[in-house]
């Protein structure tokens, strides 16, 4: 039956068994489960749900659902709407929901405030839209829908179960900037619980340029260790060794073979820094032969 939930995106879907599909498609609790959207990465995905806004030990004042879209076109989402149900509920024409307005740019966000809660300390960031929705703290589901009537195109969904102090992020996408959320594979894989990281249409990722110092092949045999510094502060560095996940970057890398490094810094502005590794050669007792020697690429 999930599958057939599965098989449904992208088609006219009438409304009770959209609600049959919702109730399928939730999972357990500190998980979510996406259905509907486009799996080669051609249509806006909600990136990020958050329902604590306000509740207790929650920091952020509303709940959120955020949007991204991993075209390289700008795509209109005049007309378009976001709806909410709780976990036992089921999204109907009548369930809340909030019309949107408005484009989303190529590789960009789109932040829909909601409610807010009698707690928290901290605005979100200017939304791109302001609904109504008081959204469930520990789970709910959350559609994205264009047209009205008997029936809707649904072009994602989503059901989560989180906490007042976590959200429901979605990953990036493989070969995606790492720093994105548009993987889509219709299942709970495609999203990790963490910390709520609202982000709205102004939001920008700046992909810094790495290069080696020495140059690549002219490292010495030994322990080196890698220090990516910044010239600018705010920015967050991410680095992969030999072609491993990017992880953020804390403290220096050390290499004792040859390796391919790949770095690449985020920071929500719109100017470019420039990262700069350094190397700092230890003690050696022999030379590598030169097909053995430690390599660097400066490629983001």
């Amino acid at each position: 039956m999930q599958l057939d939930c599965y098989n449904a995106r992208k088609k006219k879907v009438d409304q009770s068994d959209f609600g049959l599909c919702m109730m399928i498609g939730l999972v357990l609790p500190y998980g979510v489960n996406s259905t509907y959207a486009a799996t080669d990465g051609s249509q806006v995905v909600i990136s990020q749900v958050y329902g604590g806004g306000g509740n207790l030990n929650a920091v952020l004042k509303n709940d959120f659902i955020e949007l991204y879209n991993p075209t390289d076109t700008t795509i209109d989402i005049t007309g378009w709407r976001v709806r909410y149900a709780a976990s036992s509920g089921t999204i109907s024409e009548t369930s809340g929901s909030t019309a949107l307005t408005g484009t989303i740019k190529a590789k960009g966000y789109y932040l829909i405030q909601e409610a807010a809660g009698t707690g928290g300390t901290a605005s979100l960031p200017a939304p791109d839209k302001i609904g109504t929705i008081a959204m469930g703290g520990t789970g709910g589901k959350v559609d994205l829908v264009r047209g009205t009537g008997g029936s809707v195109e649904v072009l994602d969904f989503v059901a989560y179960a989180t906490s007042n102090t976590t959200a429901a992020i979605r990953k990036a996408a493989p070969g995606a900037h790492p720093d994105s959320r548009g993987f889509d594979s219709n299942s709970d894989s495609d999203f990790r619980v963490d910390t709520p990281d609202p982000r709205n249409s102004s939001y920008v990722v700046r992909a810094a340029a790495v290069t080696a110092a020495p140059a690549p092949n002219a490292w010495p045999a030994g322990t080196l260790s890698v220090s990516l510094e910044s010239a600018t502060a705010g920015s967050t560095v991410y680095a992969s060794v030999n072609g491993a996940e990017y992880a953020q970057y804390s403290s220096p890398l050390t290499i004792q073979v040859p390796s391919t490094i790949r770095a690449y810094a985020a920071r929500r502005i719109t100017r470019t820094a420039t990262y700069q590794p350094l190397i700092t050669r230890y003690s050696r007792r022999r030379m590598l032969p030169r097909r053995e020697r430690p390599r660097m690429a400066g490629t983001c």
